[in-house]
C-alpha cells in the first residue's frame, strides 16, 4: 500500500444511491530515537478535582534516560474538535518527572466546569534533547471530565418481566476509561438491602411484583465519600408479559451461574406459574433442549407429576462452546387450541483446551543421554529449518536463539546423562527433528508453541513413567515409537493444529495413555498391543491432525477416542474378542481418522467426528451385535471404515461437519444399515456395503470440501438418499441392486469430489446432484433398463469423471458448471450418441482416447484461454464433432471408439487441469478416477484381464498422479490424492486380495511405494497432509502391512 489519502466506497448492488464513503491517510512509519510516555494519574477529571497530574518519562531504545527538556500543552477534546488550552509546561526531569493542570488553569477559559462534562482533556509533550539533534512528539488523550467516577449500565437485560417471577441481569460497574471497578456497593428498586459489586460486574435476581403494569428498576452507587450527586445512576424501563386473550401462564429459568467450563454441570430450576394452580394436573412434562449455532445439541423431558419446579443437571460438552440457549416449554390440552409456555436462558462458556496447553510438535530428535543437562533451545521465529551436529560429553549445551525466518536449523546430540533439555520452538513453519534413547527415569517435557513445525521422536525405555507431550501449536509434524513392558504409558496432549502425531507403543499390561491432541491440523500415529487391560482414551480435540494407532486387545474394553479438533488425521487399527468397542469421538474439523476391527460379539463403538476437516477410517467385522453410530461432526475430516455384519443395525453415521473424508465398508446380511450423515463441507466419505435385504442408509453429506464414498450392493429394498449438501466434499459409492429405486444423491457445496459405481437390473437410478464449486464426481454405472441418473454439478473447481457401459436407455445428463475442474470419462457404448463435452474454463490440459463405428461425436466446447487440448478421432460413418476452441493457446487431443449408444454430456467447467490415461482391458469394468482439482497431472497404464480396477480419486488441484498396475484378479485400492501439487507413484503386482486403500489427502505432497505382496490385506496408508515426500519400499508375503502416517508437509520419510 503506498503513502497518501485513500478512499475506501461501499455500496448495495440493488440500491447504488445508498453509498457510503470513508477516507483515511497512510504515513510511512518512521522509527523515533528514543520512547516517550505520557501517564495521567487518573483516567478521568472530576468536576471537584484540583488539578490533574501527568507522569512523563522518555528513554532511548536500549534503556537508558533521555537528557533534554519536554513542553507540555494541554487542550479540550469534544468528538473530533480539538481546542488548545493556553498553559505550557517545560520539564527537565524525563524520568518520571511529573506535571499538572489545575483546576483555575481550565476555568481562566471555561468559568463553568460542569459544562465541560462529556467531554476529555488531552496532553500533548515535545521532547527535545540537549544536544538539540532529536525531537519526539506524542500525545495522550481520553480523560474523560465527569461528575461521577462511575459508569452504570446493564447487561442482557431483558424488556420484559413476568409478574410474580424473579427478574435476571447483569449488572456492570466500570470507570469511563472502560476498567471494571474492583469494589463499590449499589442499592437497587425492590431489594431491601445493599449490594457489593466486585470487578466491575453482579449477576442480579429481583423478585418482580405480581402486577401487569409496567415497572421501573433504579440502581445507585452508594459509595463512601461521595456526594448524592457524584454518584452514578442509571433506570431501567420493563414491561409485563402479558399473553393475548388467554390465562397468564407462565414459565421461567433460572441458572446458579450464567458462565460454565467445559465438562461442568450445570444446574437449571424451571418454575411453573399458573393462573389456576388446579390446571397443574394438565402438565405432564416440561421438554429443554440445548441451542449451539443454530443447531440443536440436545432434546430432553422432563415429568412434571404436579411440581410447580422442576430441576435439571445440564452436563457441558465442547458442542456448546462458546455459548449456548436453552430453551423449555409446556403445553396445556385446552378444548379449543393447545397454549404452549415457553422460556429461554443464555449461558457463556469459557474458552478451554482439552488438556494442557503446552508441549511443542512438528518434531523430530535423536539423543542419547548419560548426564548432564541439554540445552533449552529457542527457535523463536517462522519459516526456519534447524540443522546441527554436535556431541558433548558434559556439560551445558548452548542456548540458541534463532530470531529470524528462513533459516536452516539442525541439530544431533549426544549426551551421557541428566535431564532432557525443555525445547521450546516459538515460531512456525520451522522443521526440528531429534532422536532420544534413555534407559530410565522421566522423559523430557518438550514444548512447541508455534505452528507448521515438525515433530518427531523415538524413544524406548524398559520402565517408568513416559513423557506427557503436549503439542500446543498447528501445523506441526510429531512423531514416537515407545515400547514398554509395563507402567502406565504417557498422556500426550498435542495441543494445538496443523501437527503431525506418529508413536509406536507395544505394551503386555497395564494402562494405556489418555491421549489427547487438542489442536487442529496434527497427524497422530501410534501402534499399540496389548493383551488385557483397558485401553486409552484418547482425545484428539483440534482440528488439521492426523491421528493413528493400530491394537489388539483379546478382552476389555476398547478407548473412547476423541478427536475433538479439525484438520486432524486418525487411523487405527484393533481386534478384539469380546467386550465393548470404543466410542470415538472425533470432534474438530481437517482431522484423518483411520481404523480396522475385528470383533467376535459385543457393541461396536459410537463414533463421533465432531468437528471438520478431520480424515477417519475404520475397518470392522462383526458377527452380531449393533454397530456403532458414528457422528463425525465436524468439516474437512477424513473418515473411512470397513465392516462386515452379519445381523443387526448398523450405525447411525453423521458427520456433520465440513472438508471431512470418510470412508467405510460394510457387508450385511440383514437389518438396516445406518443413515449416514455428513453434515458439513470439506469431509471425505467412502463406504462399501453389501446387503441383502433391508433399506440401506439415508446419507447427507450436508457440507462442503467433503469426500465421501461407498460401494453397496443390495438384493432388493431402496437405497439410500444421499444429500452431500455443502462444497468441496469428495463423494463415491458403488452400489449393486437388482430391484428397487437407487437413492437421491444430492451433494450442494462445492470443492466436493463425488464418485460412485452403481448396477441396477432395473428401477431408476438416483439423481444426483453437486452443486457447489470445487468438487470432483465420478461414478461409473451398468444399467440394463431404465434412465440413468441426472448429474449437476453446479459449482467450480470440481472435477466429475464417470464410466458408463449401458445396453440401452439414455445415459445421464452431467453437468459441471464451474471452473477449476478437471473431466474425464472413458465409455464403451453400442448405440447412440456421444457426449457434449463442454470445458467451460482456462488453463485446462484435456484429453482422452475413444473410438466409434457410429454416431455422433460430442460437441466439445473449450471456452476458455490458455488451455490445453487434443483430440484425435477416428469414424468410419455419421459426422464428425463440432469443436470449438474459443480461447488462445489451448491444444486439445481425443481419440474415441464407441459401438453404440449415447455418450455421456461432459462438461468441463474448470481450467488449469491436466489429464492422461492410456487403458487396455480385456474385460470387466475399468475403474472410477478421479481428479477433482485443477492444475493437476493424471497419468496412468493399467492392464488387467478381470475384474474390476480401482476408484483412483485425486480430488486437488496441482497434483501429479502415476501408476503401473498388473493384476490377475480381484480388487485393486481405491487411492486417493485429495491435495494439490502432490506427485503419486506405486507400482504393485497382486496375485489375489484386496490391496490397499491409499488417502493422499493433502497437497504438495510426493507419495511413492512399491510393494509385492502374495496374500493379505496390505495396509492402509495416510498421507494426510500437504508438500510432504513419503517413500516406501515393502515386500511381505503374509499378514498385514503397516499403517503409515505422514501427516504433515515438507517432510521426507523413508523407511
Amino acid at each position: 500500500m503506498s503513502e497518501g489519502l485513500w478512499t475506501v466506497t461501499a455500496r448495495f448492488n440493488h440500491w447504488e444511491q445508498n453509498t457510503f464513503n470513508s477516507t483515511f491517510e497512510v504515513k510511512k512509519y518512521v522509527l523515533p530515537a528514543f520512547n516517550v510516555t505520557l501517564t495521567p494519574q487518573k483516567p478521568y477529571f472530576s468536576v471537584d478535582d484540583k488539578e490533574l497530574i501527568f507522569t512523563i518519562t522518555a528513554r532511548f531504545l536500549y534503556g537508558q534516560p533521555v537528557v533534554g527538556r519536554a513542553y507540555v500543552m494541554f487542550g479540550v477534546k469534544h468528538e473530533r474538535e480539538k481546542i488548545r488550552l493556553r498553559p505550557m509546561k517545560q520539564l527537565s526531569d524525563l524520568d518520571g518527572g511529573r506535571v499538572s493542570l489545575t483546576a483555575d488553569e481550565i476555568r481562566a477559559e471555561y468559568p463553568d466546569l460542569r459544562s465541560l462534562v462529556g467531554k476529555s482533556l488531552y496532553a500533548k509533550a515535545s521532547v527535545l534533547t540537549h544536544s538539540g539533534g532529536d525531537l519526539v512528539e506524542v500525545e495522550k488523550g481520553g480523560v474523560h471530565i465527569v461528575i461521577s467516577p462511575f459508569v452504570v449500565s446493564f447487561k442482557d437485560a431483558p424488556k420484559y418481566f413476568k409478574p410474580g417471577m424473579p427478574l435476571d441481569f447483569t449488572l456492570l460497574v466500570h470507570h469511563h476509561d472502560d476498567s471494571p471497578v474492583q469494589s463499590v456497593t449499589v442499592k437497587l428498586t425492590f431489594l431491601d438491602s445493599p449490594l457489593e459489586v466486585t470487578a466491575g460486574s453482579a449477576h442480579i435476581s429481583i423478585n418482580m411484583p405480581n402486577t401487569r403494569t409496567p415497572q421501573t428498576i433504579t440502581v445507585e452507587t452508594v459509595q463512601p465519600g461521595l456526594r448524592a450527586e457524584q454518584q452514578a445512576r442509571r433506570e431501567l424501563q420493563v414491561a409485563p408479559y402479558l399473553p393475548p386473550g388467554q390465562p397468564l401462564n407462565l414459565l421461567h429459568i433460572s441458572a446458579v451461574r450464567r458462565r460454565v467450563a467445559v465438562g461442568e454441570s450445570l444446574r437449571l430450576l424451571l418454575s411453573l406459574s399458573l393462573e389456576r394452580p388446579q390446571d397443574l394436573r394438565h402438565v405432564q412434562s416440561v421438554t429443554y433442549m440445548v441451542l449451539n449455532k443454530g443447531r440443536i445439541v440436545s432434546v430432553r423431558r422432563e415429568v412434571v407429576r404436579s411440581q410447580p419446579v422442576v430441576g435439571v443437571q445440564l452436563l457441558v460438552s465442547s458442542d456448546m462452546m462458546p455459548s449456548f440457549r436453552v430453551v423449555a416449554f409446556y403445553s396445556l390440552p385446552w378444548t379449543r387450541e393447545e397454549e404452549v409456555v415457553s422460556d429461554s436462558i443464555y449461558v457463556e462458556v469459557q474458552n478451554s483446551c482439552v488438556g494442557k496447553a503446552n508441549y511443542q510438535s512438528g518434531f523430530r530428535r535423536t539423543t542419547r543421554v548419560d548426564s548432564d543437562e541439554l540445552p533449552e533451545w529457542i527457535q523463536a521465529n517462522y519459516q526456519s529449518g534447524f540443522r546441527r551436529t554436535t556431541r558433548v560429553d558434559s556439560g551445558e549445551l548452548p542456548e540458541w536463539i534463532q530470531t529470524n525466518y528462513q533459516s536452516g536449523f539442525r541439530r544431533t546430540t549426544r549426551v551421557d546423562s541428566g535431564e532432557l533439555p525443555e525445547w521450546i520452538q516459538t515460531n512456525y513453519q520451522s522443521g526440528f527433528r531429534r532422536t532420544t534413547r534413555v534407559d530410565s527415569g522421566e522423559l523430557t517435557e518438550w514444548i512447541q508453541a508455534n505452528y507448521q513445525s515438525g515433530f518427531r521422536r523415538t524413544t524406548r525405555v524398559h520402565s517408568g513413567e513416559l513423557p506427557e507431550w503436549i503439542q500446543a501449536n498447528y501445523q506441526s509434524g510429531f512423531r514416537r515409537t515407545t515400547r514398554v513392558d509395563s507402567g502406565e504409558l504417557p498422556e500426550w496432549i498435542q495441543a494445538n493444529y496443523q501437527s503431525g502425531f506418529r508413536r509406536t507403543t507395544r505394551v503386555d499390561s497395564g494402562e494405556l495413555p489418555e491421549w489427547i491432541q487438542t489442536n487442529y491440523q496434527s497427524g497422530f500415529r501410534r501402534t499399540t498391543r496389548v493383551d488385557s487391560g483397558e485401553l486409552p482414551e484418547w482425545i484428539q480435540a483440534n482440528y488439521q491432525s492426523g491421528f493413528r494407532r493400530t491394537t489388539r486387545v483379546d478382552s476389555g474394553e476398547l478407548p473412547e477416542w476423541i478427536q475433538a479438533n479439525y484438520q486432524s488425521g486418525f487411523r487405527r487399527t484393533t481386534r478384539v474378542d469380546s467386550g465393548e468397542l470404543p466410542e470415538w469421538i472425533q470432534a474438530n474439523y481437517q482431522s484423518g481418522f483411520r481404523r480396522t476391527t475385528r470383533v467376535d460379539s459385543g457393541e461396536l463403538p459410537e463414533w463421533i467426528q465432531t468437528n471438520y476437516q478431520s480424515g477417519f477410517r475404520r475397518t470392522t467385522r462383526v458377527d452380531s451385535g449393533e454397530l456403532p453410530e458414528w457422528i463425525q461432526a465436524n468439516y474437512q475430516s477424513g473418515f473411512r471404515r470397513t465392516t462386515r455384519v452379519d445381523s443387526g443395525e448398523l450405525p447411525e453415521w453423521i458427520q456433520t461437519n465440513y472438508q471431512s473424508g470418510f470412508r467405510r465398508t460394510t457387508r450385511v446380511d440383514s437389518d438396516e444399515l445406518p443413515e449416514w450423515i455428513q453434515a458439513n463441507y470439506q469431509s471425505g466419505f467412502r463406504r462399501t456395503t453389501r446387503v441383502d435385504s433391508g433399506e440401506l442408509p439415508e446419507w447427507i453429506q450436508v457440507n462442503y470440501q467433503s469426500g465421501f464414498r461407498r460401494t453397496t450392493r443390495v438384493d432388493s429394498g431402496e437405497l439410500p438418499e444421499w444429500i452431500q449438501t455443502n462444497y468441496q466434499s469428495g463423494f463415491r459409492r458403488t452400489t449393486r441392486v437388482d430391484s428397487g429405486e437407487l437413492p437421491e444423491w444430492i451433494q450442494a457445496n462445492y470443492q466436493s469430489g463425488f464418485r460412485r459405481t452403481t448396477r441396477v437390473d432395473s428401477g431408476e437410478l438416483p439423481e444426483w446432484i453437486q452443486a457447489n464449486y470445487q468438487s470432483g464426481f465420478r461414478r461409473t454405472t451398468r444399467v440394463d433398463s431404465d434412465e440413468l441418473p441426472e448429474w449437476i454439478q453446479a459449482n467450480y473447481q470440481s472435477g466429475f469423471r464417470r464410466t458408463t457401459r449401458v445396453d440401452s436407455g439414455e445415459l445421464p445428463e452431467w453437468i459441471q458448471t464451474n471452473y477449476q475442474s478437471g473431466f474425464r470419462r472413458t465409455t464403451r457404448v453400442d448405440s447412440g450418441e456421444l457426449p457434449e463435452w463442454i470445458q467451460a474454463n482456462y488453463q485446462s490440459g484435456f484429453r482422452r482416447t475413444t473410438r466409434v463405428d457410429s454416431g455422433e461425436l460430442p460437441e466439445w466446447i473449450q471456452a476458455n484461454y490458455q488451455s490445453g487440448f487434443r483430440r484425435t478421432t477416428r469414424v468410419d460413418s455419421d459426422k464428425l464433432p463440432e469443436w470449438i476452441h474459443t480461447n488462445y493457446q489451448s491444444g486439445f487431443r481425443r481419440t474415441t471408439r464407441v459401438d453404440s449408444g449415447e455418450l455421456p454430456e461432459w462438461i468441463q467447467a474448470n481450467y488449469q487441469s491436466g489429464f492422461r490415461r492410456t487403458t487396455r482391458v480385456d474385460s470387466g469394468e475399468l475403474p472410477e478416477w478421479i481428479q477433482a482439482n485443477y492444475q493437476s497431472g493424471f497419468r496412468r497404464t493399467t492392464r488387467v484381464d478381470s475384474d474390476e480396477l480401482p476408484e483412483w480419486i485425486q480430488t486437488n488441484y496441482q497434483s501429479g498422479f502415476r501408476r503401473t498396475t498388473r493384476v490377475d484378479s480381484g480388487e485393486l485400492p481405491e487411492w486417493i490424492q485429495a491435495n494439490y501439487q502432490s506427485e503419486f507413484r506405486r507400482t504393485t503386482r497382486v496375485d489375489s486380495d484386496e490391496l490397499p486403500e491409499w488417502i493422499q489427502t493433502n497437497y504438495q505432497s510426493g507419495f511413492r511405494r512399491t510393494t509385492r505382496v502374495d496374500s493379505g490385506e496390505l495396509p492402509e496408508w495416510i498421507q494426510a497432509n500437504y508438500q510432504s515426500g513419503f517413500r516406501r519400499t515393502t515386500r511381505v508375503d503374509s499378514g498385514e502391512l503397516p499403517e503409515w502416517i505422514q501427516a504433515n508437509y515438507q517432510s521426507l520419510t523413508s523407511l
